[in-house]
Parts: structure tokens; sequence; C-alpha cells
């Protein structure tokens, strides 16, 4: 569990490690206004959803909101005595007087218009701009509903002096790239647009501001624009329109029941997305992008006092053009008392929510309410850690659990608690969340409960505090950002450290409890009961079930037996070979029994520590009769890790831990299993202790086993709801000529089969004594890190070397090429369908010049395919193609190109993708288009190598093969060098007619 440092992000986190299954994220990964990454590769099955402040119209940040995940904000306090309250268009520290970072220069222009300015040197020669509107879709008139979110789009189709089309390329040409560097987002009661320039200079900033300052009060909107655009945003409303999404907005209804917030979704209605005149959008904007409305943010490393200039001379300039709209209705809470409502519907994953509903507060962000609400955390923490003790229990009363307060749109409080029971057992999960949350508020919390949450509490707050040195400049923005929109004040790792300690210093137990009660507080507790099957009985039995539950005898739950930490440091393993790769700074050593260790130390992010181990011989060991179950080990379900080890349970671990940063997570590489875990110097032994653990003595509980089935179980009818869900699964398997080593996601009838001896036998002798090589990048001496494993890994017995692997082992092949494309379904809307075509290319170590030419070709590839599809046609929102090449297994790669779209569309995909692959064969790309096409990318690796996860990724891969070294070296001349005709070569070699394969998923009815 993690409790986050910064006062407008100090989350509760909502699901623990390892206490979810498989969540299929129906929105996928894709940023809104740009096709950054697509959103049905597997990036869009996620374990975990993230906390998120307010639903967007972008398909990640939209996921992580309507599950309703909880994060405690500032403004997620109940109903206080009348005080100092928010104000709208002013920092809040000049009102609250509560200091803001004083590494932070604030501002306000004579129009009203905000601005925040940081010198900040991670990464060097970077800045990040952003503009925020303070309004969203809460702001639209009943004739405008999705409107706002459009008008996000339209920015980048043309403006007073930047032609239509000529936003993105100008981007490019900066070296930005869609999602990652350029991006927006739309939510109820905000608009955000981002760039993350590459250079700092007074040209390229300046460039930056220039486009805000188009996007804020110069846009055309032109009806011509427009009518192209409604393609885009309507392919967006089509895939994020999944059953996770409806069950969150019929979640949201029923909890603000007669408010406005519910009614005003940002993806809006389809008939005004369809036929809305650009008019409607004029008087949006005319009304909300006013300057008075808005926020400048300037993070990076450049003179504060040009970056101040810069901005009141771009900006000084904007007057609104109209008079600013009334604030909407948001509607009163509801008085009621216990509620029931139930959610049935195809394909929608079982779920109980208990909710209660309070009036918002909109008390100033004082020193007072930060007190308040370190109380009200740590009894959340409490809670949830009591509810996860129950979950991972002998007789648990469901599979998962979540506890947390947050406020809602400036319109309600919501405490809620989100479980997801047992099948079938939502009377029994009922019945437990309630005694838990009745027990918190009757008896109290019990010293070793407070001690636990107030460990992890700070120990957050000092990870933070710790690395604030190197902090990205993009994440600092988007922090003050954050501050600015819920009008609170924005402070420094340094200040949360001064000011939790303080806190904590005074806070007393009885004030904690005092704050448990309040959380309970207004309407409800209001029971939403969501499933694809009817409840027996239906509302009337569950609100029975509910009135039960309140009058039950409860119990003051007894403290169990408490355990140490049985793992310590060993006898250090004797150190047979030592060398320096010295151009790239690694230090590279075996030991006596084998066990092999890359270590670097850096200084990119302070404190931190990455561990990377490799276990045994991944997908190349797999035996074929097990090869049906890799899906378990692959990362996409905790199966591995879920069980602890086996003298300490997950739960046993995670109070262990407390007070360090330590975490463990699993995947499956082509020669390996993987363990990893992100730590810092302090808890670097009990890191490697924990993997060590983990290897040698995997817990493989058959509970925890049963209780990740169950939840995926749970999970199967929603993946096959969607379009994109059905092709994360169908697709890695069959792009491998459907050799099962690579399927990440099961079906049903996979995960139904399996037991936890299945999972014995997948890990089996490669974890008893298969080979071990451990990669440890960060903030860390290299003393120290050989030291750490020296006397955990390095102290085991002899374990096996990497042998090379037999020809079994390396048979794999691409599919043979389709005349017709081999055709998937889904369970989900009629209109939705993917579309996907792949040409077989070669591996990484055969020409790694040819593989970054082959990258760049698809680069060039994507870039026309959304000119094509999306900019022109509007046929969908964010057409992909990518390149990938084993580096494990002689000759298999492929590029791929994919694209979600209307059924009716498909054929119009593969026409426009054969004329464009014909025109690369024939002709190389402009100089322009290559430069924009390869600056990102250029950028995107000189930041890589001043990255801890590029580092740890590519040496622990060099284990294995150790051209990887030569690889890195040449990882920014390799992409430089690359010219129009190597792009032109690479598809005359590879794209060539007749041997690509094609997929398409489509609806079942």
């Amino acid at each position: 569990p993690a409790i986050g440092r910064r006062k407008s992000t100090i989350c509760v986190a909502l699901s623990t490690s390892f206490s979810a299954g498989l969540r299929i994220d129906p929105f996928g990964a894709a940023d809104c206004a740009f096709a950054g990454r697509c959103y049905l590769l597997p990036a869009c099955v996620e374990l975990f959803m993230t906390p998120d402040r307010s639903f967007r119209a972008c398909f990640c940040s939209l996921a992580a909101s309507l599950a309703l995940l909880l994060c405690l904000h500032p403004s997620m306090a109940g109903a206080q005595p009348a005080g100092m309250v928010k104000r709208d268009g002013a920092w809040a520290q000049a009102y609250t007087g509560r200091p803001a970072d004083p590494a932070v220069r604030f501002g306000q222009l004579d129009n009203g218009m905000r601005y925040a300015i940081q010198h900040n040197v991670t990464p060097s020669l970077h800045t990040s701009l952003r503009l925020l509107i303070r309004s969203g879709s809460l702001a639209e008139r009943e004739d405008q509903r999705g409107l706002a979110h459009f008008l996000e789009h339209m920015a980048f189709r043309g403006s007073t002096h930047v032609p239509a089309g000529d936003m993105i390329r100008i981007l490019q040409r900066l070296g930005l790239s869609f999602g990652a560097d350029t991006n927006a987002h739309t939510g109820l009661d905000e608009t955000v647009y981002q760039f993350d320039l590459p250079q700092s200079d007074r040209e390229t900033t300046g460039t930056g501001l220039m486009l805000l300052r188009e996007i804020a009060g110069e846009l055309t909107l032109a009806q011509s624009e427009m009518d192209p655009e409604r393609g885009v945003v309507l392919s967006e409303e089509r895939v994020r329109d999944g059953p996770g999404y409806r069950r969150g907005v019929a979640e949201l209804e029923f909890q603000m029941e007669g408010q406005l917030p519910p009614r005003r979704m940002p993806i809006g209605q389809t008939d005004i997305l369809r036929n809305a005149p650009v008019s409607l959008i004029r008087e949006f904007y005319e009304a909300e992008y006013r300057p008075d409305n808005a926020t400048i943010v300037a993070v990076g490393d450049f003179d504060m006092d040009a970056m101040e200039a810069a901005i009141r001379t771009r900006f000084e300039g904007w007057v609104a053009k109209t008079a600013a709209s009334p604030k909407p209705d948001l509607g009163s809470v509801l008085a009621r008392g216990p509620s029931v409502r139930i959610l049935t519907a195809p394909g929608t994953p079982q779920g109980l929510s208990l909710a209660w509903v309070a009036p918002y507060d909109n008390a100033a962000d004082t020193l007072a309410r930060e007190r308040r609400d370190v109380a009200e955390g740590l009894a959340i923490g409490v809670l949830r850690n009591r509810l996860e003790a129950l979950a991972q229990g002998a007789d648990a009363p469901f599979l998962t659990v979540s506890a947390g307060r947050f406020g809602a749109y400036r319109a309600a409080t919501i405490a809620v608690m989100n479980i997801q029971p047992k099948p079938g057992g939502w009377k029994p999960a009922l019945e437990a969340t309630i005694a838990a949350q009745r027990g918190l508020v009757t008896f109290g919390i019990k010293p070793d409960d407070l001690d636990r949450a107030t460990a992890e509490f700070m120990t957050g707050i000092r990870v933070a505090a710790d690395g604030s040195q190197t902090r990205q400049s993009n994440r600092i923005a988007d922090d003050i950002v954050r501050a600015a929109s819920s009008d609170d004040v924005y402070t420094s790792p340094a200040q949360d450290l001064a000011e939790a300690t303080s806190i904590l210093a005074s806070l007393d137990r009885a004030e904690i409890e005092a704050a448990a009660k309040r959380l309970f507080t207004g309407s409800g507790p209001l029971a939403f009961l969501a499933g694809p099957e009817p409840v027996p009985g239906g509302e009337a039995v569950v609100a029975a079930a509910l009135s039960e539950a309140a009058l039950r005898p409860i119990e003051d739950g007894k403290a169990g037996a408490e355990k140490t930490w049985p793992y310590a440091s060993l006898a250090p393993g004797a150190m047979t070979n030592r060398n320096v790769i010295a151009d790239l700074d690694v230090t590279a050593v075996r030991f006596a029994n084998n066990v092999r260790l890359l270590a670097k130390r850096t200084d990119f992010a302070r404190d931190e520590v990455l561990v990377l181990v490799r276990v045994g011989h991944g997908r190349l060991g797999i035996a074929p009769e097990h090869a049906k179950n890799t899906w378990m080990v692959s990362g996409t379900v905790p199966m591995l890790t879920a069980g602890g080890t086996s003298e300490l349970t997950r739960e046993d671990i995670q109070k262990l831990t407390s007070a360090n940063r330590v975490d463990i997570n699993q995947s499956l590489d082509d020669d390996a299993f993987i363990l990893s875990g992100t730590t810092r110097p302090a808890d670097l032994d009990r890191q490697m202790q924990l993997l060590q653990a983990t290897t040698t003595q995997p817990g493989l509980r058959p509970l925890a086993f049963a209780r990740i089935k169950a939840s995926l179980m749970n999970q199967m009818p929603q993946l096959e709801a969607t379009a994109s869900g059905v092709f994360s699964r169908a697709a890695a398997t069959a792009l491998h000529g459907g050799d099962r080593r690579w399927q990440r996601i099961p079906d049903a009838a996979s995960v139904a089969a399996v037991s936890v001896d299945d999972l014995a036998a997948l890990i089996g002798q490669d974890f008893a004594d298969g080979p071990i090589e451990v990669t440890i990048v960060g903030d860390i001496d290299i003393e120290r890190a050989i030291d750490a494993v020296a006397r955990s890994f390095g102290a085991l017995p002899n374990r096996g070397l990497r042998q090379p692997p037999g020809d079994l082992a390396l048979s794999l092949h691409f599919p043979p090429a389709t005349q017709e494309a081999v055709s998937v379904t889904h369970r989900g809307r009629a209109d939705q369908a993917v579309a996907m075509a792949a040409w077989p290319t070669d591996d990484f170590f055969a020409d790694t010049q040819s593989q970054r030419s082959l990258a760049m070709m698809a680069a060039v590839l994507q870039s026309r395919l959304t000119d094509r599809l999306r900019t022109q046609d509007g046929v969908t929102y964010s057409p992909s193609a990518t390149s990938d090449a084993s580096e494990t297994f002689k000759g298999f790669g492929f590029v791929q190109a994919m694209v979600e779209t209307p059924l009716d569309k498909v054929a119009r995909f593969y026409t426009e993708l054969d004329s464009i692959v014909a025109a690369l064969r024939s002709a190389p790309p402009t100089a322009d288009e290559l430069d924009r096409a390869k600056r990102p990318r250029v950028d995107r690796r000189i930041r890589a190598l001043r990255e801890n996860q590029y580092w740890i990724t590519v040496l622990a891969n060099a284990h294995r093969d150790d051209r990887q070294f030569d690889a890195i070296r040449a990882l920014v001349s390799g992409t430089e060098q690359v010219s129009a005709a190597d792009v032109q070569a690479a598809a005359i070699r590879f794209l060539r007619p007749g041997t690509g394969f094609h997929l398409t998923v489509t609806p079942e009815r």
C-alpha cells in the first residue's frame, strides 16, 4: 500500500498490492487529443487502477475516475464549521497565509490569468508547459453535452496564426511525440493542455507559449474542421463505452442522485457529437476560455526572469470575448438513509460499493484543514488495512476491497468502500464490510493499527522528500496544476514532511477516532450492487441484508500474533570475477555460485534504487505441456507473488515493511522469469531479502491462488464485452504463430482449469536451481550493491549456468500470410471493431541498424495513417504502427499496424493501409516527414539515458547478450543516422505484398 506525499495527493491506495486480479481497462492507455500509445495493446490490461481527482475525457484517466478509486484529497473532508473558504481565481496562499513552495514564482496578470514558474534541471535542458482552463463538461448547457471535450480536439485544428493541421507538425519538429510529450484532457471541472519540450532555448519555449496562446484565445473553429473530427470523437466514445464505464456512471448517478455531475460525463451525448454545429463549440469557447479562468505553468531548465517576461508578453493582451457564464448549479446532496441500487448488465463484473454522501466542504487550505486531513487519512488507512487483512484470511468474505473518501466535483463528499465479492457472495461481503466500518467507529483504533498506518503514511512522505531534488519537471508541473485546479496551496516535499511531522507529534488517538466517525456521516449507507446476472429477490433482499448488517452484534477484533522478519543477511558469497565497462560506468560481478550482477550508480533520481532479478530460462524453458499456463507469470496477474513467501503471507509482508520502501513485481521474459522491486539505499537489504525469499521459497498458497483466480473469473465477461480486450488477448499469441507461451491474457476456460500445482510446475526447476542474474541501478554505492547481493543471492547454493536452448525451445514462427483476415469476435457494441495487419521482419541483433530503420518506418507509417484515417477522414481516434524485434529468437520480428474503427470502416482501413505501404515502397519520405518522425525518437532516447528505468531494462538484457552494450552506445547516434532512403529500403525489404498477416475483432452480433 502506498500513501502519496503531496497534500494534493495524500492518497490512500485503494487496492493494496497483490489484492486485485486482472482488470481490463475499458478505456485503455491512450491519452486524449493524440494517439501517443495504442489503447488496444496489452498496456491497457492493468492490475490496479490509479487514483484520479476527476472524470476525464481521456482513456486512462477516465478509467481510474469511473471506478471511483479514492484519493484522500484536501477537498475530501466532510462538512466543517463555517470559516475561511476557497476562492476562485486567486492563489490559495494569498488568502490562507499558509506558505507555498518558495522555489515556485507565483503571479497574476492584470487580465486575471495566473502563472507559476519554477526552475528545475531534471531533465536538463527540458521544459514542461501547462495551460489549465478551470472549466470542463460541468459548464456545458444541455445542448452542448460533449462539446467541452470536442473543443479540446478542435484546439489542434487551426487558429489565427497556425493553419489547420500545422500545430501537430510544429510540435513534431520541436521533438515532441504524441501522448508522451503532447497531450490534453478534459474533465468535469477542468481542461488541461500539456507540452513537454525537449529544449529550453528561447525559440523552443517561445513556440510552445505561442501555441498555448493560440489555444487559449485564437482558435478559428471552422465547421470544415469540425466535421471530420466528429468521427474521431465518436471513436473515443465507442472505445470507452464498455461495461466498466457504464457501471461507473450508474454508480455515480446513484450516489449523487439529482445532482449535475453524473449528467455531464465529458464524452457527452452521441446525437450532439454527430449533429452539433461548430457555433455551439464557439459559444462555449468564448465563455469559458478566458484569462481569469486560466493558469499557465512552466517548469524546466530556463531562466525564470526570461520565462516570466515571455509569459507576460505573450498573454497580457489576452482579453475575454464575452461575459463569464454563471456557475453551474451542481445540485444538493439528497438526504436519505440506507438505500439500494442494483445494476444488471451483460459483461459487468460483480461488484459492491457502500457509500456515505455528505455536502461538499469548501474549506480553504489552511494548516487546520491539513491536520484534519491527516487524521482522516490515518483513520482510512487503519480501515483499509483491516479490510485487506480480512480479504487475505482463510475465510475471506470478499476477493478485494478498498476504502477512501473524496470530494466529488465540488458537489459532494463521498466516503466509499469498494468490494469485489466472491461469486454469488454479495451478502457475506456486505455484512463483513459493514461490520468492519462499525467496528472502527464503535471500538476505535488499536495502537498497533495506528502505528502501521502512521508508518505507511510517513514512509511515503519521507520517500518523496528524500527524492525531491531530482523530481521530473513534468511531474512538478502536473502537481502545480492539480493544486491550482483545486484551489490548494502548492507545497514542496520538504514542507510536506515538516508539516506531517509536526502534526503527528501532537495528534492523539482520540482525534483520529473522532475523524473516523466523521468519515461516515451524511446520506447512507448507499449499497450499489452490480453484476451480469439478476440478484434473486432484487433490491428488497439487498435492503433487508443491509438493515440486518447494521443491527448485527459486532465484537472488537483481537490483535493477531505479531510476526518478526525471518530473513537476515547471510554470510557473503565469494566474488570470483569483477570488471568495469568503463564507458558505460557499469560494474559486472560473478559470484562463486554462478550468480551474476550488473550494477550502475546514477544520480537521476535521488534515493531511488531499482532491482531486477532474472531467474531460470523463461519462455525458452517452458515445456510444451505447460505453455498454456504462461499467463500466470506474465505480469498481467500477480499469481506468483500474491502468496508472499513460504514463511510470510502477503499481509505479513505488508505489515513488516510498512516503514520500508520495498515492493515486488513479477513478469516473464523470453529467456527468464523476472522479479523486480523499487527501494531506497537504506532498505536495499530488506528488498534483496524479499526477492531472494520469493525466488527460493515462493509462497504458493492455495488460498491466495484461489483468490486471484476468482477475481480473474469475475473480470472475464468484461474482457469479452470489448473489442480492445479481445484484441489484447488474441493478438500476442496470433503474432507468435499461435505459440501459447506468449498468451499474456487468459480466457475463462484457461483460468477455470488451472490450480496452484500448475503454477508450481511452471516455475519448478528454474526457481530451484536455474541461473540467477541480478541488476541494480540507481542512487547506490557500487560496493554497497555488491555486498547486498553477496549477502542474499550470492550466498545461495550453486546455481546453474545459462545453457543454450534446444531446437524445440527456439521454434518460433510468424503466422502464415493471409488473403482474408483471421476473425475473432467480441460481445460488446455492434459498432466496435479492431483491424490489424502485420508483416514478418528479423530479430534485433541480425542488424541493429536495420531495426532502427524499421522503427522509423513504423513511425512514418503511423503518421500517414493518422493523417488519412484521423485528420482527413475522421474514421478513428488513434491508428498505430509499431515495430517489434526479438532479442532471443533468431529471425523473429514483425511490424504491425492497427486501428479501432466502426465495423463498416474495416475494409477502408485495409485499403488505405495498402496504399500507404505501396507509397512507402515506391518513394522515400520527405525530409520534413522524416524529421518529424525522427526528432521525437531522438529526444526520447536522449532522455532515456538519464532514466533509471531504461538502464535497469537494457542492463538486465545485457546479461544474456553483451551485444546489448553496443546497442546502448549507438542508442542516439544510430537513430540519428537513419535516412529517408533507409526507411524506403526497410519498406521494400519487409512490407512485401502477399506476406502480411491480418486479424480482425468484430462483434458477435
